[in-house]
Order: structure tokens, then sequence, then C-alpha cells
């Protein structure tokens, strides 16, 4: 029983729960919700009993009406941003004022319907402090203004028309009032304070799932840009490549034009087996960031395969994709790395490319991916035309809408 207790009232004295902003916050909302239903009771209440008073006892229809009028002012300060809505604890507080007053005063107002009206007394101190979710401290504050309020009235001239045994039932009443609610407010906090609780575990649940879902569709868009760049040389690769293809066969047709370039590194296997492999890596990581460094922000550079690089330049004309082959040749000529592959003729020759060049079609979308198709075997060709016309230059060819390919 002792242990029952002791958890109890650290529970009601728990400082990680009534210090949080958030708790005091989430206390005002429901504090602010409950006086906004006292006083909309209270009103009801008070206007009902001057009605039926109204032949009866004219002072309590006096004393209602003011009361009510009070109380539909209430009610409205409450619905304001400011004033009681930002402190609802002391309109409660009122309001439990009002409504012990109106329920204490007919007693001596109203001798004969005493028996009836002490009714109302421990109705308001039990209503009071369960229905306002108010914390401890207040709470407190509110039964010792019960207590004093009915002690007040008792040694007041409105309690001389009672008889003793109905003051003595008033204070019985009041005293077993104010038992009950203390109890009831001890079990009512101690649920709300853990319902709040488990709505903040819930709330940083729901906040740590959203955090990790984000953190989930970063890591797989990261996970998928990675998928389609090229590890070695870090331009795209042929996954991209087939993707961008297919956006390419979806559209209803190319309007703008473009072009692409298929890029080979010329005489790359003797150099490679002369050299090595790690170096022969660093020759295609140098030659790819040539590539990429004469391109557009709109272009895009795709390792093919082995030493084959593709180049997409959507919306380009032939003569802009021609000067961007020709940039994209000189650059990596300009990059001075020396063959020195055995039996070269000139001692000075260094690692150059050869491109070929063939323009987008404008085509029928039933016809798309079979132009697609066209345009890189045409681009295939017209780099291997450059092979054949002694490698470091550029060649045009222009493809057909069938896919097959035209010498330009």
């Amino acid at each position: 029983m002792t242990s029952r207790i002791r958890t109890l009232i650290r529970d009601l004295i728990d400082a990680d729960v009534v210090d949080q902003p958030r708790y005091r916050a989430w206390e005002r909302r429901h504090v602010r919700t409950a006086a906004r239903a006292g006083s909309a009771v209270l009103i009801v209440v008070l206007l009902f009993d001057a009605v039926a008073m109204i032949g009866v006892a004219p002072a309590i229809v006096a004393l209602n009406v003011p009361l009510a009028l009070a109380g539909g002012t209430m009610l409205i300060a409450l619905t304001r941003r400011s004033g009681p809505r930002r402190n609802p604890t002391g309109a409660a507080l009122i309001l439990g004022v009002m409504a012990l007053t109106t329920s204490l005063l007919p007693l001596g107002l109203v001798p004969d319907a005493a028996p009836i009206l002490l009714a109302y007394v421990p109705l308001v101190i039990v209503a009071s402090a369960l229905f306002i979710p108010w914390n401890t401290t207040r709470h407190a504050i509110w039964t010792v203004v019960c207590i004093a309020m009915v002690v007040g009235f008792v040694l007041s001239p409105f309690a001389n028309p009672m008889a003793a045994h109905e003051v003595d039932d008033l204070i019985t009443i009041t005293i077993d009032s104010v038992l009950v609610s203390v109890a009831g407010h001890l079990v009512l906090q101690r649920q709300r304070r853990s319902m709040f609780l488990q709505r903040m575990q819930v709330r940083s649940l729901n906040q740590l799932a959203a955090r990790q879902g984000t953190e989930l569709r970063s890591l797989a868009e990261e996970l998928r840009a990675a998928a389609r760049i090229d590890p070695l040389t870090g331009v795209a690769n042929r996954l991209r490549l087939e993707e961008d293809l297919e956006i390419v066969a979806r559209r209803d047709s190319d309007r703008a034009g473009g072009a692409a370039l298929m890029v080979d590194i010329d005489r790359f296997k003797a150099y490679n087996d002369s050299h090595g492999h790690l170096e022969g890596d660093r020759i295609l990581r140098q030659v790819a960031a040539a590539l990429a460094g004469q391109t557009r922000p709109s272009d895009r550079v795709y390792r093919f395969g082995g030493e084959e690089f593709l180049v997409l330049l959507p919306g380009a004309s032939i003569i802009d994709a021609l000067a961007v082959a020709e940039r994209q040749r000189a650059a990596v000529e300009d990059l001075g790395i020396r063959t020195e592959r055995p039996g070269r003729a000139d001692e000075d020759e260094v690692v150059t490319i050869s491109v070929g060049v063939a323009p987008m079609l404008l085509g029928e979308p039933s016809r798309s991916t079979k132009t697609a198709d066209g345009w890189l075997q045409a681009a295939d060709a017209a780099m291997y035309e450059s092979k054949m016309a002694g490698r470091n230059r550029v060649t045009v060819r222009q493809p057909d809408a069938a896919g097959r390919n035209a010498v330009a």
C-alpha cells in the first residue's frame, strides 16, 4: 500500500512530465476546452433556474441572470487569441467560483428548497475537480477555494435562514465532496499524464519512422544513381543509356533534333597491353573527363563498353554536334599522353580518339525505337570510318528512316 502511494505521488510530481513545454501546452488546451464546455453548461443551468424560480424567488432570478451574462462573456473571451484563452486556468477558477456561488446563495434565499438545492454543492465541487484537467497544484487551490467559500457562507448572514441540521449537512457534504474530488483527481491526473506520455511516444515513433523513411528514400536514390554510373570513369553507364533511350523512344517525335557521338580510343588495346591495365584505367578516366568537359549541361557521356564512349547531344544541330566532336577530339589530343607503343612511326605519338557523328532523325512514335537504333548504328559506322581513314578524326553519317546508314 505504501509503495502504491509513493508511486502515485511520484507520478503526480514527476518534473520530467510536468515541466515539459508540450505537456503544459497540452494541459492548457484541454483546460480551455473544459472551460468552454463548463461556461455553456453554467449558462444553461442558470437560465433554467431563473425561469423556474421567476415566480417563486425573484432574488434568484436577479442573481442568475447577471451570472449567466458573465458566463457568456467568459465563453466569448475563451474563443479569442488573448486573455482567458492564453490563461484558461484562471477562467476555469472564475467559472467554478460562479457555479459554487449560484449553488450556495439560493440556500439562504429559498430556505424551503434547501434540501434540494444542497445537491448542487457536491455536484459543482466534484464536477469542477474532475471535468477540468488542471494540475495538482491548481486542483489544491480549487479545493481550498471551495472550503473557504462554504465556510464563509456558513459564517455569513446568508446562512441564517437555514436550519442547524441543514448547515451540518452542507459542511458534511462539502468535506465528502472534497475528498471524492481529491481521490478522483489523483486517478485521472495519473491517467492523463500516462496518456500524454503514450502520445509523445507514438509521436516520437512516427517522427522516427518519417526520418527513417526519408533516409531510406535518400539512400535508395543514391543507390539508384550509383547503379547508373560507371565506377571507373564516373560517367553514365549502359543501364542509364538504356533508360534514356527508352525516354527517347516514348516521345512522339524528337522535334528539337539532336545528335549522337560514338567515341573510341585509338590503339587502346596496344597501349593497355604495353603499359598494363592500371595505366589503361587511368587513360579511360582521363579521356572520360576530357569528353565530359566539352559538353553542355544538357548533354550526357556514357561508357558504351571497353574503350568506347557514347555522347548524346539533345537539341543539337549537326553543325553543333560536329563542333562538340571536334572539341572533344582536340581535348583528348591535348592531354599529351604518349603512347610509347612498340613499332610506332612517330616518336611523339599521343593517345587520340576517333569520333562518329549521327543526327537523331525526326520519326513517328511507332518507329521511334527503330529510329534510335538507326542513328546509334550510324554513329558507330561513322566512328569506324574515322578509324579506317587514319584515326584522330571526326566523321558524319546520316541514318535513314528505316535504320540503314547513308554516308553524309
